[in-house]
């Protein structure tokens, strides 16, 4: 693959991450999803839906990254890509403890207030 195309997917990658970190600056700071503490399932399948989003996201812009990282020459740009690439991976991390934390119960397990919980046998 040549240079030029190279560098037309970097440029794409480097855009779709300023884009979405500032998606991520704007909703966060909006709705203070990653602060939300409440027992309603509404807003937690809400919170759970914007974490599943931006985990999507990112793991395409991944790809994109990965693509440009093994496809460069020159170490210098290499070094970038790299840490670039470390920067998203510790993103998605992050995105996947949020949507451990935030994973709405399972219906058919839910214990409501002032039952027992069931003992299976």
């Amino acid at each position: 693959m040549s240079n030029r195309t190279n560098d037309i997917i970097w440029k794409n990658a480097v855009s779709r991450i300023q884009g979405q970190v500032k998606f991520d600056e704007e909703t966060s700071s909006r709705n203070k999803c990653r602060t939300i503490i409440t027992s309603e399932d509404g807003a937690i399948e809400q919170a759970f839906d914007h974490f599943a989003k931006l985990y999507a996201n990112y793991a395409q812009i991944l790809i994109q990254v990965e693509q440009c990282y093994d496809r460069k020459i020159q170490p210098q740009k290499r070094n970038d890509v790299k840490k670039m690439l470390e920067l998203i991976i510790l993103c998605i991390i992050e995105l996947r403890h949020q949507l451990v934390k935030w994973h709405p119960p399972n219906p058919d397990v839910r214990v409501e207030r002032g039952q027992k919980q069931q003992h299976f046998p």
